[in-house]
């Protein structure tokens, strides 16, 4: 059938679309019918759609009747698939402006769930059809997103979801940047639904957004608190996902250039990424002391994948570094007029960074649960030694917070860190024990349990000989003999405790410099000083002279009754530790 006689056969439907509301529902079923029936070519339904379907279709968006509506949409979706990519390139001003204002306003003009996701779905088929082709209206997109994401509807969320991702993958990224501040904070606001694949479909997401350049830089800030929320979600999928998404984040900031303009926006001086960066290995260390061993073996084998990435940024940081430092030499040699300083780069040595030393993670095996068999690598060790300055006060300080959930968390994500940083963790040892004592004696046996478990771990990982000046220190003894108390702070001391009746009151403030002249002067601050060394000793490698100097510091202590059961605890771990090698001592 010719193009010019099947339209004489359907314009009286077609003049009808525009008249009363039955003529008009009476005139779509009719070319509903006709373009399902199959019976008309491609040709013909594209060449109408083109020239006198699409406006009034358009237009029935927001018809009052909500079969119209329905009838509408669903034929614009079977006209936009056979119509050429050119022909609907053209019609995108017009179909976008009348699909995206069923949602963008508030409270939305559509009030049908379905209707609302059938237009979302509508969205999504032409981002795969167009693709870059619907970049310039990114900003208009990213909007009417962000206000979807509102929708109670959990199937509308988690289409909104999908559009976001494919809105990253077909625009640009200074667009997307730019209207991306709405999306994001719809998106957080999602990541707290009550369903857990709404909340996986957000954090899915929020992946891929978050790894654009200008959006992380600008949004990641206001997503930190929602992502630590999320790492202890009761659904195992939801962790998994924000473990894939933090190693994603982490390794393309890594790939993020330099800022041509510093500014600085806290005490440290981190410009760019590495303002975000500690903050996010924090959270992959996190998911690494996942309770469920899936999660935390995904997330140490990004945490691998991390540390690699950034020994390669750190030899690539340190390559520029030279070269300028080079290009500057011969500057103000050439300069100066003395050739001969001039700089020869023809035998260029290799550019090589500090790693730390290689820790045989053999000896203690046995102290090691999964994920950590076999041991992590040295770049990891050289990762996380890298961020201790600034994510250990915090993961301390989290140890003795008011919640069990926190405490706990905390407890699993210091063992993670002990383990990783093994030796390395020797120069933050003081602050780490004074926190041990305080978070051993915790009401709640499972927090306990894991902090008197960190003891263990730690005792295995630093020299025996420090670790036992320091708690010496801490008991006011010293190794060599005598009694040395120049400290004045126990743990009350320390954080500012004081306790009436069940009630305890704590004064939040800066502990560092108490922690550094922490003294055990009362029994029950060397109870605490005791129970923590009770667990020192089974991991340590103890050598003759230090069996001495715990016999020294054992017997100090037995000379006060309440001290009598720490003390033989501590006989205890020391006999089984040393079998018969010790009995002489």
């Amino acid at each position: 059938m010719e193009y010019e006689e099947f339209v004489m056969t359907v314009r009286r439907d077609i003049n009808c679309l525009s008249g009363d509301r039955n003529l008009k529902r009476n005139a779509l079923v009719r070319l509903d019918g006709i373009v399902k029936g199959g019976n008309i070519s491609d040709e013909v339904l594209c060449r109408l759609f083109v020239e006198e379907l699409h406006r009034p279709l358009f237009r029935l968006f927001g018809d009052a009747s909500e079969k119209c509506r329905e009838l509408s949409l669903s034929m614009t979706r079977r006209f936009i698939d056979v119509v050429p990519l050119e022909s609907l390139a053209n019609l995108l001003p017009l179909l976008l402006s009348a699909l995206l204002g069923r949602f963008r306003p508030l409270p939305f003009p559509e009030q049908s769930e379905e209707l609302r996701l059938e237009s979302l779905q509508l969205l999504g088929v032409l981002f795969d059809l167009c693709t870059v082709r619907l970049a310039p209206f990114a900003g208009d997109i990213v909007d009417a997103i962000s206000k979807a994401l509102s929708d109670t509807c959990p199937d509308a969320k988690k289409e909104c979801c999908k559009l976001v991702k494919k809105v990253v993958s077909c625009c640009e990224a200074d667009r997307v940047g730019c209207a991306c501040a709405p999306l994001v904070a719809s998106l957080l606001a999602n990541a707290r639904h009550q369903h857990w694949k709404v909340r996986w479909a957000t954090v899915d997401c929020l992946g891929p957004l978050l790894a654009i350049e200008p959006v992380m830089l600008d949004q990641m800030d206001e997503a930190f608190p929602q992502l630590n929320i999320l790492q202890s979600d009761r659904a195992t999928a939801v962790r998994s996902s924000v473990a894939e998404c933090v190693e994603r984040w982490l390794l393309e900031g890594l790939r993020f250039r330099a800022p041509l303009v510093l500014t600085f926006d806290d005490d440290l001086g981190l410009a760019g990424f590495d303002k975000l960066e500690h903050r996010l290995v924090l959270l992959l260390l996190s998911s690494v002391a996942d309770d469920e061993v899936q999660v935390a073996t995904q997330a140490l084998g990004g945490l691998e994948r991390v540390a690699i990435s950034k020994q390669d940024a750190r030899l690539k940081r340190r390559r520029l570094e030279v070269e300028k430092a080079r290009a500057a030499a011969t500057a103000a040699a050439a300069l100066k007029g003395n050739p001969e300083e001039i700089i020869d780069d023809t035998g260029e040595a290799e550019i090589v960074v500090d790693l730390p030393a290689a820790f045989d993670y053999d000896q203690v095996k046995s102290l090691l649960t999964p994920p950590f068999l076999p041991g992590p690598s040295i770049l990891a060790t050289a990762l996380v030694e890298l961020s201790l300055p600034v994510i250990l006060p915090q993961v301390l300080g989290n140890l003795i917070q008011w919640t069990t959930e926190i405490r706990g968390s905390a407890a699993r994500l210091l063992r993670v860190i002990l383990v990783l940083a093994n030796e390395r963790i020797t120069p933050f040892l003081d602050q780490v024990l004074v926190h041990l004592y305080k978070a051993s004696a915790d009401d709640d046996l499972v927090v306990a349990r894991g902090v008197l478990g960190c003891a263990e771990i730690l005792g295995a990982m630093v020299d025996s000989g420090l670790l036992l000046r320091l708690v010496g220190q801490h008991l006011g003894l010293d190794v060599d003999g005598g009694v040395v108390c120049t400290r004045s702070h126990g743990v009350e001391e320390v954080w500012h405790e004081s306790r009436v009746g069940r009630a305890t009151t704590r004064t939040v403030q800066d502990t560092s410099a108490n922690v550094k002249a922490f003294a055990a002067t009362s029994s029950e601050n060397r109870k605490l000083v005791l129970r923590v060394l009770a667990h020192l000793v089974p991991g340590a490698a103890l050598q003759p002279c230090d069996v001495s100097t715990l016999t020294r510091f054992l017997e100090e202590g037995a000379q006060t009754d309440d001290l009598l059961p720490s003390v033989l605890t501590n006989v205890q771990a020391i006999l089984e530790r040393g079998g018969g090698n010790f009995c002489s001592q």
